[in-house]
């Protein structure tokens, strides 16, 4: 699954694979065969309840569905190369699927950074916490945990330095049978397990987050809906 508007290309990254190269089959690995990604895509049971809100993305910032899937692969892979990473612009931990970003020019890479910079992106995501989450502003500063695999909000459990982060959360359905909230999520440069950590440090966890405090499940109850350039 493709959407794309003049600049960038949204592509879907299945669940529990990685964004980028590395020791594990990944996305980019996929690109070669375009089939199997397409079988992945299909393979994904993610909640359907997400669907709305990639659709209100898609419209904002006239993205649109690509059918022909192998011919954009390749225009991509024609771009850059793979040590470019093909025009890959973020990365999303391996257990959250949706949509990664795509350049769809060298140019159009160089501008992407500019506007990350300048603040004017915007990330969306949607996630699914037990208890009912309050709509919050979260500003709590995230560092490096001496544990490599996590970050952490401690400073006392820290290296290096503090990366000051903002992660606005709006409440969107709370389930009172389930007592689970369906949380929309904005975020501007975002670093490594932000959104993870933020919730779970509000005494919300993310379903499935058995790193920062919830038990093991099938899936991560966090998704990748898209972004918009403000």
């Amino acid at each position: 699954m493709i959407y794309q508007n003049n600049l960038f290309s949204l592509v879907r990254k299945p669940q529990k694979i990685p964004s980028t190269f590395g020791n594990q089959t990944c996305l980019l690995d996929l690109f070669c065969c375009p089939e199997e990604l397409e079988t992945l895509w299909e393979q994904d049971n993610s909640k359907k309840d997400i669907i709305p809100y990639i659709q209100e993305i898609q419209k904002k910032s006239e993205y649109k569905q690509r059918k022909d899937i192998q011919q954009r692969i390749a225009n991509q892979m024609q771009q850059f190369s793979k040590e470019e990473e093909y025009g890959l612009l973020n990365r999303l931990d391996n257990e959250t699927g949706w949509f990664v970003y795509f350049a769809n020019t060298p140019e159009a890479k160089e501008d992407y950074h500019k506007l990350q910079k300048s603040l004017a992106i915007t990330k969306y995501y949607i996630a699914r916490v037990s208890g009912n989450c309050p709509s919050q502003e979260i500003t709590l500063p995230i560092f490096h945990h001496k544990n490599p695999q996590k970050m952490t909000t401690n400073p006392l459990k820290s290296r290096g330095e503090p990366h000051q982060v903002k992660t606005i959360v709006q409440n969107i359905h709370y389930n009172r049978e389930t007592d689970t909230s369906l949380l929309k999520i904005q975020i501007q440069k975002g670093i490594r397990h932000q959104i993870r950590l933020h919730l779970a440090s509000s005494g919300y966890s993310i379903i499935g987050d058995a790193l920062y405090g919830w038990r093991p499940s099938d899936i991560l109850h966090l998704w990748s809906v898209g972004m918009e350039i403000k």
